[in-house]
């Protein structure tokens, strides 16, 4: 298990998750890459529905919302019309007892594209949110929640607002601060030439507090590693974000969670800045949620080759790119630059986030 230092280890958590890492295994093993690649699974990290990145940060959001007064009945979130998130803070709701609303934004997504718009508004994680009870209210544009939140105060509601992807919630990069630590732990337990430890980690980005969390925590170990003069002086690890969608002032947006993080686990401003965390447009377009030919071609070659299943809209994108640095050279050349010697020992670690359970709305006839 993970070692979590204070003062992160006595701010409240809800469990979600099975008490021990999601997994770690080799990723690309026929592809004959140069360096050393991995996957963690966070797609294996629960037994809840639809299990993805978003159960770390609802974790911390859920004390929250169950200290509040009065006693919260209803969780309110918004999300594009196949959102991994409100499938799996539907899924939360229905663990707690309580009502959920979900405000869906058909424009955000790949609607417009889909093969089959019918299944793409009835299947994948639109099923899931009618079998969980989730009152579902899609607009073609982002919906007005102050007003929906106060007409459910008026019926005698109480309640309780998640930001998309709980990015933006004050605590939602805290669930990826953890997992920093938590990747620190299996690094140790594992025989990787080098350094030692992952240089390089790939993610999908949509909301920012997955990279965002991780910055502050790779920040947090590295400051505590520093000062018990644990830590030889190694090349910086690298953040890579593979944006998913085109979102102007987005690194901002990042070192904002990054640093909301940061404070809450005790570090300063002058200890927390996103230097080593680097956002990838290369695979934005067609846009959020279109599954073209390039990355049903990226999603097909590692399920027939390391039998993983990647989603279309997130972690696809995020392999393709991946994929892209390595057989370019960027890599290399990268590695080069922030002081690695040889390529054959530089360590990546691709993070699987989830969301396999939209692939029934991209079929075709």
């Amino acid at each position: 298990m993970a070692d979590i230092p204070e003062p992160l280890a006595s701010i409240p958590f809800y469990p979600i998750r099975y008490d021990k890492p999601s997994p770690i295994h080799v990723f690309g093993s026929q592809r004959q890459w140069p360096c050393n690649v991995h996957i963690k699974r966070e797609d294996q990290s629960s037994p809840a529905v639809c299990c993805g990145n978003k159960y770390r940060k609802l974790e911390y959001v859920i004390p929250d919302l169950q200290r509040a007064t009065p006693a919260v009945t209803t969780i309110v979130t918004e999300g594009g019309l196949q959102s991994n998130h409100a499938a799996q803070t539907a899924g939360v709701a229905a663990m707690l007892g309580m009502e959920c609303v979900l405000l869906l934004d058909e424009k955000a997504g790949g609607l417009s594209t889909a093969a089959s718009p019918e299944a793409f508004r009835s299947a994948g994680n639109q099923q899931i949110y009618k079998l969980l009870g989730a009152d579902i209210r899609v607009g073609r544009g982002p919906q007005d929640k102050g007003t929906v939140l106060r007409q459910l105060t008026a019926d005698g509601k109480v309640p309780y607002f998640i930001p998309s992807g709980a990015s933006t919630h004050p605590l939602g990069g805290l669930g990826y601060a953890r997992c920093a630590f938590e990747i620190v732990a299996q690094e140790k337990e594992m025989s990787l030439p080098g350094t030692g430890r992952y240089d390089y980690i790939f993610v999908a980005c949509g909301s920012g507090s997955t990279i965002g969390g991780l910055a502050a925590g790779f920040r947090l170990h590295g400051k505590l590693a520093s000062q018990a003069n644990s830590q030889s002086k190694l090349p910086e690890r690298q953040l890579v974000g593979v944006m998913v969608m085109d979102k102007p002032g987005f690194e901002k947006q990042v070192e904002v969670i990054a640093r909301t993080a940061a404070a809450k686990v005790g570090l300063s401003g002058d200890h927390m800045h996103i230097h080593n965390v680097r956002l990838v447009g290369d695979f934005v377009h067609p846009g959020y949620g279109v599954f073209d030919e390039k990355i049903e071609g990226t999603v097909q070659r590692f399920l027939r080759e390391d039998q993983v299943l990647l989603d279309p809209v997130y972690s696809g994108k995020a392999a393709r790119s991946m994929s892209e640095w390595i057989d370019s050279g960027l890599l290399a050349e990268d590695s080069r630059q922030h002081g690695h010697q040889e390529i054959s020992k530089v360590n990546v670690l691709f993070i699987h986030t989830g969301g396999q359970t939209v692939l029934s709305a991209y079929a075709k006839a």
